[in-house]
């Protein structure tokens, strides 16, 4: 699998946070959340962050879109801090296609690879548009390493 080093300056999120294993995206779909979002962040780009489990053992995530926007009060802000990235591309249908690719980069990659991972900074999960069952669909992970 192909992957690619991005330097990637500081970058301000905003969103809502929850958990994968609570629905957090269906929820955001249904309540109008993520139309929300994606309007303020200026496109259909979301993104997850995945901050790992909490104390119960929930994936603490945070759906998010890219935005300075001062006037999202609404909206958590995170700041997602300077970094290096290793940047993985995931191709058809989110199901099973990310979970594909999350299962070789911790499973085959990460363990004997050169590069470790930065466990102070969330993985981001980026989503390019809304038909995630399309067989071309178009998904990355982001994955924070150290230099």
């Amino acid at each position: 699998m192909d992957y690619r080093m991005v330097e990637k300056e500081e970058t301000q999120v905003i969103g809502v946070y929850g958990s994968i294993d609570e629905g957090i995206w269906d929820k955001v779909k249904q309540d109008g959340t993520l139309s929300e979002l994606e309007q303020m962040g200026g496109g259909p780009i979301t993104l997850g962050l995945c901050f790992g489990d909490d104390d119960l053992g929930r994936n603490t995530y945070m759906v998010a879109v890219k935005s300075k926007a001062e006037d999202a009060r609404k909206y958590e802000k995170y700041i997602i801090p300077e970094s290096s990235w290793l940047v993985f591309e995931s191709k058809g249908p989110v199901k099973p296609a990310l979970t594909d690719t999350w299962t070789y980069i911790y499973g085959e990659f990460l363990p004997s690879g050169s590069y470790r991972q930065n466990r102070y900074i969330p993985t981001i999960e980026k989503f390019f548009g809304t038909d995630t069952e399309s067989e071309d669909y178009l998904a990355e992970i982001w994955i924070p390493v150290l230099k």
